[in-house]
């Protein structure tokens, strides 16, 4: 199992987000997180996923195709 890296040791920009991550180990904030992640997109509306902020910008299906 790859562990949680230790803040201390890593760069100070990547603290911040190093601290995000509440799960000990890598593999199992993957899996929750896909979870997570999968739940999201399929609660989703299709105008949702086709919708875009500005022109010539992706919409989030474009995202995930890509």
């Amino acid at each position: 199992m790859i562990d949680r890296p230790d803040p201390s040791i890593a760069p100070e920009y990547y603290r911040y987000y190093i601290n995000l991550v509440t799960e000990p180990h890598l593999l199992s904030a993957l899996e929750a997180h896909s979870r997570r992640f999968l739940e999201y997109l399929t609660s989703r509306q299709l105008h949702e996923l086709d919708f875009r902020y500005a022109p010539g910008k992706w919409a989030l299906r474009q995202v995930v195709q890509h």
